[in-house]
């Protein structure tokens, strides 16, 4: 179905710009800043920046879009999940000559406006296709800054909110019919910019801090992603916060703006996530990389530069503990742009995790020596034992463009016995990767 994919992106393309150009080829104007605010654009992924991919449905039957544009008059963003049905789309390829356009269904439209999501504003966004094919589960701002968990039926558009009202949905998971998602409080403009709130100190040593910190304390620690997110579960579609058994309080994390949450285990009684470290020791501080550890008798500071590593949560026991004692990999440059892909083990006994280090002081099962690099490592969840099976490529982009790979999928393969990596190859400058082709390697999983 890839070829098919980009076809069919063009082809709802087309449809949806031959409603918009009638009217402007009848006169001839000059584009204006209206024109530039109400143009309609493909949405894209919060997590990586890039274009939402056309996604099908798990038999085929439909594809779906979003696209996104500004509303001027009510200052709001507006996002559409569009359907199409691939019979017909297929068929309008096929015969494209006085064959009719495929019609896509507008299947459901949100507006709203927030203006304080550093990587995407959009109204409709992580539109994913639930297992049966049946509706589409995404986030949606519907008319107030918070965004909620949604899911609507394909067949009859009926929309059904899962999250309750109060809270700003960050990012879900799904396995089954159970949502995993964290959130924040949801924060409104008046507190956003209040710069004379009661709860401000009256005077504050600004060294060191910018004057939007100053200013406007509130707003910073929004942008820059500064407040804990709050772990919630929906069962039976009944949401209600994940209680940490060691502290009696809600399992919190944080993160940077690209999420905590990597996967659910397939029975759904673990969850692979991402957090800044808790405390960043002097081991970590490798030659490889910039990490600068925690200073004793010093409140630790929790912002983009800090490193994260894998941590596990058990929603069977409530309980989070350290997955991998040691960083990702993005703090020293590697698999930047890489996808956050986990591959569990049918028995849920092992999982495979990208870019990563693992602990220096301490050697593999296997008794090699762990590497400088971070790796793709494979996991036992019993013992937390961790094997690096293939080193991260490096991305040095120092003596200009280069070709990287940049990890797109990890897949347990012959019974569990064999873990294979996908990865794209780009043509890489500073900022903008092209996209060349594929190559795939694969890695044998260690047995011990």
């Amino acid at each position: 179905m890839k070829y098919l994919s980009r076809l069919a992106l063009l082809a709802c393309f087309a449809a949806l710009l031959c409603w918009s150009v009638t009217p402007l080829a009848q006169v001839k104007r000059h584009f204006t800043v209206r024109d530039s605010i109400e143009m309609v654009a493909f949405s894209r992924n919060p997590g990586t920046g890039r274009y939402e991919e056309v996604s099908f449905s798990p038999d085929d039957r439909y594809f779906a879009l979003i696209t996104t544009r500004g509303l001027l008059q009510p200052n709001q963003i507006e996002s559409i999940i569009w359907l199409f049905e691939t019979s017909a789309v297929k068929s309008s390829i096929a015969q494209s000559q006085g064959t009719q356009r495929p019609q896509p269904k507008p299947l459901v439209s949100m507006a709203g406006f927030s203006g304080h999501d550093q990587v995407n504003d959009d109204s409709i966004v992580n539109m994913r296709w639930a297992p049966d094919g049946r509706s589409i589960i995404f986030l949606g701002r519907n008319g107030k800054p918070e965004r909620h968990l949604y899911v609507v039926d394909v067949t009859n558009g009926k929309v059904r909110q899962l999250t309750p009202d109060g809270q700003d949905v960050r990012e879900f998971e799904q396995r089954n019919d159970e949502f995993v998602y964290t959130q924040v409080e949801s924060v409104g403009d008046s507190e956003l910019y209040n710069a004379a709130s009661p709860a401000l100190p009256d005077i504050e040593i600004g060294t060191g801090l910018s004057l939007d910190a100053l200013l406007f304390p509130k707003w910073q620690e929004v942008l820059w992603e500064k407040r804990p997110r709050h772990m919630w579960v929906v069962r039976d579609g009944k949401p209600s916060p994940v209680i940490d058994n060691a502290t009696g309080k809600p399992i919190s994390l944080r993160t940077d703006w690209f999420g905590s949450l990597c996967s659910i285990s397939p029975s759904g009684r673990y969850v692979v996530v991402k957090n800044y470290a808790e405390r960043v020791p002097r081991a970590w501080e490798f030659p490889e990389t910039t990490i600068v550890a925690d200073e004793p008798n010093k409140e630790p500071r929790f912002n983009a530069a800090r490193p994260q590593q894998y941590e596990l949560v058990d929603l069977q026991t409530s309980r989070i503990s350290v997955l991998i004692d040691a960083p990702l990999g993005r703090v020293a440059g590697y698999g930047y742009a890489d996808q956050t892909v986990v591959a569990w083990s049918a028995d849920e006994q092992v999982v495979a995790l990208p870019n990563t280090f693992l602990a220096l002081n301490q050697p593999a099962p296997s008794g090699r020596p762990n590497p400088r690099r971070p790796c793709i490592a494979v996991v036992e969840i019993a013992t937390k034992e961790a094997e690096c099976v293939k080193e991260s490529p490096l991305i040095d982009l120092k003596q200009g463009p280069a070709e990287i790979l940049v990890l797109r999928d990890l897949q347990w393969q012959e019974n569990d016995q064999q873990l294979v990596a996908k990865y794209s190859k780009f043509k890489a400058k500073i900022c903008c990767p092209r996209y060349s082709n594929e190559v795939t390697d694969t890695g044998n999983r260690l047995v011990t």
